[in-house]
């Protein structure tokens, strides 16, 4: 009996879902940031299953200030979905209860949906609205995915 309560404890509680809040005080680019909890304790997050240009593409600035507009000095809830490789949160930035900020950014044409990382159809479907209105990045002819930057700059570094 004590196995089963305890099995169910672990399956209910890795079900929930898990919040933090806190107060963003630095904002790396446009899709990392930084937040102070309750605790005072500081807390490096990236924002889920979008990727904004890295600094020295077009448009990291504007990303960045986009980010920085909407949160820097604000209180924000992130839902954890995960820890990346670098320790940092992973989660999905809620400026309010309806605002998700990650899709704000996908929206506005400041990120482009990651798909390695989320299957979210409503992510897409707002990177798909973005090119077609050729908004901020999707104004170029050929705008290239951080993810591909980052790997080409990896290259010349070694």
């Amino acid at each position: 009996m004590f196995l089963i309560v305890l099995f169910l404890f672990f399956v209910f509680t890795s079900v929930a879902q898990q919040y933090i809040e806190g107060c963003v005080v630095r904002v790396a680019d446009g899709d990392t940031f930084t937040i102070v909890d309750k605790y005072r304790k500081k807390i490096r997050v990236r924002f889920f299953g979008i990727d904004c240009s890295e600094i020295g593409q077009d448009y990291a600035h504007t990303a960045k200030s986009f980010t920085s507009s909407r949160t820097l000095n604000k209180t924000v809830k992130v839902e954890v979905k995960s820890k990346d490789r670098y320790g940092r949160v992973v989660g999905v930035i809620w400026l309010d209860p309806k605002t998700d900020l990650n899709l704000l950014l996908l929206r506005a044409g400041l990120a482009w949906d990651y798909p390695s990382y989320s299957k979210s159809r409503e992510y897409h479907k707002a990177e798909v609205e973005a090119r077609a209105l050729k908004v901020n990045i999707w104004s170029q002819k050929s705008p290239i995915a951080p993810w591909d930057y980052r790997k080409a700059n990896n290259k010349k570094k070694k």
